[in-house]
């Protein structure tokens, strides 16, 4: 977005250092997304926007008639658009990302109906359906941008490509920042089932595997949990 802001049709705004970070950003994701497909369950969190930065790239690309790039990129972001669109739908089939704290040692621990509840985590649904609205929401800001720059004349589409592109994500990943952030610190959820409990002690690290301690104990006695 910086890069688009601070140049002008005709400049060469795809160089070296224009491109250093959006392929770093695809290495990482390339990474991750394996990691995940051979964790399954255990994989964690993968980015399902990442491919609008990719299809940005490939807008430019075809702007400043860079046809070796924009092959390469289209290439990687149609990779990066079924990718993303399988980890999606493999959460909601709960193949993927399912468990968010796994438990290593159950201490005599015998839940009601297995571990699978107290493992997923309690925002697990809100991340699911997180990612689904991102999804989906980053596709038609990038559809909107390729119907807009395909026609018209260089600046035109330049100014189509900076307005539509920057304003449009912005409105989707400011928000997302935003919930995040209050999501993972509005409190220390408390996962009960059968004889155990759970207790996220930092939100920042998840429920860790260690003793409960005298204060949560307390603190759930007196709550009436």
């Amino acid at each position: 977005m910086i890069v688009a802001l601070f140049s002008t049709p005709g400049d060469s705004a795809l160089t070296f250092f224009a491109l250093l970070w959006p392929v770093l950003v695809d290495i990482a994701w390339t990474t991750t997304f394996a990691f995940i497909e051979n964790e399954k369950k255990t994989g964690g969190w993968i980015s399902v926007v990442d491919g609008s930065i990719t299809a940005i790239i490939m807008a430019w690309a075809a702007e400043d008639e860079n046809m070796a790039l924009y092959v390469v990129f289209s290439l990687f972001g149609g990779f990066q658009g079924a990718g993303a669109l399988a980890v999606v739908i493999q959460r909601w089939k709960g193949a993927a990302g399912t468990v968010a704290y796994l438990i290593t040692d159950d201490n005599g621990c015998t839940p009601i109906n297995g571990f699978g509840y107290l493992q997923q985590g309690a925002r697990s649904r809100d991340f699911r359906i997180l990612q689904t609205v991102e999804f989906f929401y980053s596709g038609i800001i990038i559809t909107i941008v390729y119907i807009l720059t395909a026609d018209g004349n260089v600046g035109q589409r330049h100014k189509w490509l900076k307005a539509v592109a920057g304003i449009g994500l912005m409105l989707i990943w400011i928000p997302v920042v935003v919930y995040e952030g209050i999501i993972a610190t509005m409190g220390r959820p408390v996962v009960i089932s059968g004889n155990c409990m759970l207790v996220e002690l930092d939100p920042r690290w998840g429920f860790l595997d260690s003793e409960i301690v005298v204060w949560w104990k307390v603190l759930v006695g007196f709550a009436g949990l």
